[in-house]
């Protein structure tokens, strides 16, 4: 899963333009390099991932936003294959006592520092894609040294993320909220002819 975030212009090739006029925003399941957009003083918005670092980072943009800027500053200048196989230790290591837990169970400090790293791994990784083990923990090899979000990009996330519903579920419990006159965006697992595997949209 991976988090891409735009706050303003046109949306491209799969991007969602949330924010809506009319109805509930349902998002579920971020695949590799997807976009969310997000539009501020949109009606209510739910986002949620099976993806427990994903749901937390966006988490952290959303009520910690501060701290996330604050966490992110001086790994702007972290480059290379070494600073980023650090990060992902540091991460999986934030990660792995937080298994089973998710918003109010995770201290402030430790979702920001788990969306810092997460938002830092998920930008210079290969092909810009994030995957986990099925240990949860994050396992993508480095890819290149792109620019990090600007400061004012996390602002306006944050900004449109407040009020929004962020839940660690499957898409099956997350589409089953959706009522009449929701609009779903669902990037739901597909499996394999032989039922073995499964991979993200």
């Amino acid at each position: 899963s991976g988090i891409r975030l735009e706050a303003s212009g046109q949306a491209g090739p799969g991007s969602w333009e949330g924010g809506l006029r009319y109805g509930q925003g349902i998002d579920d399941g971020s695949g590799p390099g997807r976009h969310v957009r997000l539009a501020p003083g949109g009606t209510p918005l739910i986002l949620s991932d099976i993806n427990r670092p994903v749901m937390t980072t966006w988490e952290a943009l959303r009520d910690y936003c501060g701290a996330v800027v604050e966490l992110l500053e001086p790994m702007r200048a972290l480059t290379g294959r070494e600073a980023f196989e650090a990060i992902r230790e540091e991460l999986n290591g934030l990660y792995r006592p937080q298994q089973c837990l998710f918003g109010a169970s995770v201290s402030a400090l430790c979702t920001a520092e788990i969306g810092a790293r997460w938002i830092y791994l998920n930008r210079r990784t290969f092909n810009g894609l994030a995957r986990t083990n099925l240990s949860g923990a994050f396992n993508m090899p480095w890819g290149a040294d792109a620019a990090l979000p600007a400061v004012e990009t996390l602002r306006r996330a944050s900004e449109a993320l407040q009020g929004a519903d962020l839940t660690c579920c499957s898409f099956e419990v997350t589409i089953a909220r959706a009522g009449a006159g929701d609009v779903v965006y669902a990037d739901s697992p597909y499996m394999s002819l032989d039922g073995e595997k499964g991979f993200p949209a």
